[in-house]
């Protein structure tokens, strides 16, 4: 899954950006590679590509 999700940043718009430049995101972080975000609730969540694995989208 997580391997899904890294090579889903490379093809989605907003994300692509951000693995290429992390510190012009501050909302973002980047941490092994993948990029999390805080809900308004201050909760980390991990921000996930637009992408399709098997029969899922």
């Amino acid at each position: 899954f997580l391997s899904a999700v890294k090579k889903g940043y490379k093809s989605d718009n907003l994300f692509k950006k951000i693995v290429v430049k992390p510190a012009d995101f501050k909302a973002f972080e980047v941490r092994d590679q993948i990029i999390y975000c805080r809900t308004r609730g201050n909760e980390e969540v991990m921000c996930l590509p637009d992408l399709k694995l098997g029969e899922q989208s």
